[in-house]
């Protein structure tokens, strides 16, 4: 995984609603949620305690429905499989 500088800057709010710019992002990056391998292009962010964030630009591609009572994310997968993760 390797970060480079983005040619143009993002200014990204967060759910407290407040403001980071973000300068260096990661292309294609690959990660695994619950043995579903996705990849996305990433902004990369102090984020203290988390290690990622999902966006909504994610979830919407994915048709993503959150299940906060079970703990259970509903996706579609690249090939337009509905996954639970």
């Amino acid at each position: 995984m390797r970060k480079e500088l983005h040619a143009e800057s993002w200014l990204v709010q967060l759910l407290k609603g407040t403001k980071k710019r973000c300068l260096h992002w990661v292309r294609a990056c690959a990660f695994e949620l619950n043995a579903m391998v996705v990849v996305a292009h990433l902004k990369v962010l102090p984020l203290g305690s988390y290690s990622m964030i999902l966006g909504i630009d994610w979830l919407y591609l994915h048709t993503t429905k959150v299940d906060f009572f079970n703990k259970a994310i509903e996706c579609l997968d690249d090939n337009g499989e509905k996954r639970v993760l």
